[in-house]
């Protein structure tokens, strides 16, 4: 089965966040924390042949993307 995740081109996310506030360097560094983040959620699903869909593994991650303790 062929596993496929699609990921935001830097172009879209320069567009999502050409109107932030943010600094730069923080704002490069969120962004590499959260896309490791999910690599590393996809890497340990892959290496560990586990048995959610694709379906779930992206509400998995989108649930703790959207985690707000």
């Amino acid at each position: 089965m062929d596993r496929i995740f699609l990921l935001a081109s830097k172009a879209e996310i320069d567009k999502l966040i050409s109107s932030s506030k943010v600094d730069d360097a923080f704002l490069d560094y969120f962004i590499k924390y959260n896309v490791g983040g999910i690599f590393s959620v996809v890497q340990t699903w892959l290496e560990n042949d586990l048995n959610e869909s694709p379906e779930e593994i992206v509400t998995i991650i989108n649930n703790i993307v959207d985690f707000h303790p």
